[in-house]
């Protein structure tokens, strides 16, 4: 395959918020700007760290790199200013605890850029546990695919950290609702395809989505998590022309994620199984 000239790559940029990302935040970084076929600037939004991690990336000493610090503005804000910084029309989230494939971009853009109808493009994800290095799989052709809008209403089908968007779409619905306090993404993902935009996954892992001690899900935030989801849900019936009719399920999928983390791991196995014989069926499992 002929090598494009480095003037004519497709331009992507990364947006990165980071809280208190010391001990993986370079990683995060270099996954970006080792990615191969595209050029790319890499946004990071400090939200008020009270570690090393602005430092850690300044030492990176690279000018595709650039840092924003924005104070404790709290996430939605802080992927708002990312987006007002970035400078391409391609917009790529990576978390500050993650990190990409090398051909994670080149494979989205590619995809994106093939369907107008598209306003965004995401992938399968690699668990990571704790300071694990990924082990990606090489992509020798181009990956499988599936069109997930219409699974908006049962689960997030899209991990936000692997997601590419197209920017004029992100701008015809204002970006991110800053006065929310969590589910940014799939309240996003609702806007877009309310407006008439499709969201595709590739079903290959692209990115390595790490957890750690620092996540924390359980007790009181569970249930505010759950009621956050139900919300959210039960208002997007109304945006997306849905019967009311699926207001049993939504509650059953608010009883789920009251259930401790152990039970919903077991689930998903079951549930799992019967997506990879169904795969275009909806997956509550992964709400």
């Amino acid at each position: 395959m002929a090598r494009v000239p480095e003037d004519q790559l497709p331009r992507v940029s990364v947006l990165t918020t980071a809280f208190n990302a010391e001990p993986f935040i370079v990683a995060a970084v270099r996954s970006v700007l080792d990615q191969r076929g595209i050029e790319v600037e890499h946004v990071v939004v400090d939200d008020g760290s009270e570690d090393r991690t602005v430092e850690m990336v300044r030492a990176l000493e690279d000018a595709r790199v650039r840092i924003v610090e924005a104070g404790r503005v709290g996430r939605g804000r802080a992927l708002n200013l990312a987006l007002e910084t970035a400078s391409h029309d391609f917009v790529a989230i990576l978390d500050a605890d993650d990190v990409a494939h090398p051909d994670r971009l080149a494979i989205e853009v590619r995809m994106l850029a093939a369907r107008s109808d598209l306003a965004a493009v995401g992938s399968g994800q690699l668990l990571l546990v704790e300071d694990a290095e990924p082990v990606f799989d090489p992509i020798t052709e181009v990956p499988e695919a599936r069109d997930v809008g219409g699974e908006l209403l049962y689960y997030n089908p899209l991990s936000h950290s692997s997601v590419l968007f197209r920017r004029t779409a992100l701008e015809r619905v204002g970006g991110y609702d800053a006065r929310r306090h969590a589910l940014y993404d799939w309240d996003l993902y609702f806007r877009l395809v309310s407006i008439g935009y499709q969201l595709a996954k590739i079903r290959s892992p692209l990115v390595g989505k790490r957890t750690h001690v620092r996540q924390y899900f359980e007790g009181r935030r569970m249930v505010r998590y759950a009621l956050e989801c139900l919300r959210l849900q039960w208002a997007a019936v109304g945006r997306l022309r849905r019967t009311r009719l699926n207001a049993p399920l939504l509650f059953v999928l608010f009883l789920y994620r009251l259930m401790p983390r152990f039970f919903r791991l077991g689930v998903r196995g079951v549930v799992g199984g019967r997506a990879r014989r169904r795969p275009h069926g909806p997956d509550p499992s992964r709400a």
